[in-house]
């Protein structure tokens, strides 16, 4: 899909007039000043989306990575400013963005920074790719694509996946999830491109998207968090872009109002499930999930009061600008700068806790909870999300900002050209799209998101290279 000219003109038009419509419409606390901000962070965000349709198909990378990073901060950083008098209490006039933290208002600064950071971020991404990683060889793994061999590789990694998420003894395995959990992904990634390439047997079609692929989605339903599911879902979209060239608008805005009616149960559905009933199977859990949002939706409606209200806990979900302020308020007048603290276990994360034991585990999102004082000191439990770009502030302010998104755009730029060409090989798609797939939810802190990441694909290579030379051991291999 190409952006034409009347496209484009209607794209500039009604991206105009929402902008704005969203300034005179601005909520009362909203200033003009907050709101242009606000505007142009969601247009810095959407922009490599316009620049990545207005390309040729054939020079369309598979796996959208810088859109859906821009996405990313427009929704998370960019839009929130015009929803966040939903978090306001009632009868006051702080802004609730957490249990016990509250802000007077958004801050500049921190609307600054996050522009000025992402458009950093893209520019080094791009002469990254372009210029300094020009010469680096593409991943590659075998030249054969079309054979039984892989569909039983990719049947290995779905029945491991399902085995992770439904046995807690193999859970409890040191290292183990950093490999099952993506093999799912990179599963689905096989199963769809062969299934839409007409070259997957109907068995293994019925087998793996009426019976595994459903199984796998209910136990992530079952954990209690939303995150994967999405996950899975954008994978879809992605695949399918590159299949037919066409986006499903239908399903694109029926996937949001499903999102609006679950979400605001989660909170209940985790509070009795992580604790009475930790120990009961994942169909359990998900019946339960099921019966609490029908409760709550048609006995109890939406509700009233402020917290039960459908958008208050979705947009204080996506309201990241808000812990960003908040960081920015707080440092360095109440709180010192973390000074890298969070980013020394950047290079022992790559080392497998099989091997090292006793290494140290990543907890800063609950010591950056209580050290901002967003959780009670006592609470050592519960952990708080920490942004890539809230990181930075925190650790070094202004210039850990600019610098560190200059830094993580050449990082992007780097595993977007190694695993990302235009057109690869279908083994290729599926390993490089499963493996980039979380890199543009920047929502958790830069080591725990990027830890695995180069053991992850080392694995994933020795598993295909082996597997597809060991291939005269497979069962039920196609005859000459």
């Amino acid at each position: 899909m190409n952006i034409t000219r009347p496209m484009k003109i209607g794209l500039i038009v009604s991206g105009f007039a929402i902008s704005v419509a969203l300034v005179l419409l601005r909520p009362d606390s909203l200033s003009p000043t907050h709101a242009a901000l606000a505007i142009a962070i969601i247009c810095i965000g959407l922009a490599p989306s316009f620049i990545y349709l207005h390309q040729p198909t054939t020079a369309q990378s598979l796996f959208p990575l810088m859109p859906l990073t821009g996405m990313f901060y427009a929704i998370f950083f960019g839009l929130p400013a015009f929803l966040a008098d939903y978090l306001i209490v009632p009868g006051g006039h702080k802004i609730q963005f957490y249990g016990r933290s509250f802000l007077d208002s958004i801050s500049l600064e921190a609307q600054v920074l996050v522009l000025s950071g992402v458009a950093i971020m893209f520019l080094t991404w791009a002469f990254g790719k372009k210029v300094i990683f020009k010469s680096l060889p593409r991943f590659s793994l075998s030249s054969s694509d079309n054979n039984r061999t892989l569909i039983m590789l990719a049947w290995g990694l779905s029945i491991a996946n399902l085995a992770y998420w439904l046995s807690p003894g193999i859970q409890a395995l040191p290292s183990v999830g950093q490999f099952l959990q993506p093999a799912g992904f990179v599963a689905f990634a096989v199963f769809y491109l062969y299934n839409a390439d007409g070259q997957l047997a109907r068995a293994d079609k019925y087998l793996y998207f009426l019976l595994a692929l459903p199984i796998w989605i209910g136990s992530l339903l079952a954990t209690g968090f939303l995150t994967a599911v999405l996950l899975l879902l954008t994978l879809w979209l992605v695949l399918r872009y590159t299949v037919i060239r066409a986006l499903p608008w239908k399903t694109m805005l029926v996937i949001p109002f499903l999102f609006l009616l679950v979400y605001p149960h989660v909170a209940e559905y985790r509070a009795v499930y992580w604790q009475a009933e930790s120990q009961s199977s994942a169909f359990t859990k998900l019946k339960g999930f099921a019966e609490i949002v029908g409760r709550r939706t048609l006995s109890e409606g939406f509700g009233t009061t402020n917290d039960a209200r459908p958008f208050t806990r979705l947009v204080r979900r996506i309201s990241l600008i808000l812990p960003m302020s908040h960081v920015v308020e707080s440092t360095p007048e109440r709180t010192a700068y973390w000074a890298g603290a969070t980013y020394r276990t950047l290079f022992s994360g790559w080392i497998p806790r099989f091997i090292w034991r006793d290494k140290p585990e990543e907890r800063w999102g609950n010591e950056f909870g209580r050290r901002y004082e967003i959780l009670a000191a006592e609470n050592r439990s519960m952990s708080v999300n920490i942004p890539w770009i809230t990181e930075m502030y925190a650790n070094f302010g202004r210039t850990g900002v600019l610098l560190g998104m200059a830094f993580a755009g050449l990082f992007l730029g780097l595993f977007d050209r190694f695993l990302n060409s235009p057109q690869p090989k279908l083994l290729e798609k599926a390993v490089g799209a499963a493996v980039l797939l979380p890199l543009f939810n920047q929502e958790s802190n830069f080591t725990l998101m990027t830890g695995s990441l180069i053991p992850l694909i080392v694995c994933l290579w020795l598993y295909f290279t082996i597997g597809l030379r060991l291939k005269s051991f497979w069962p039920f291999q196609p005859k000459s």
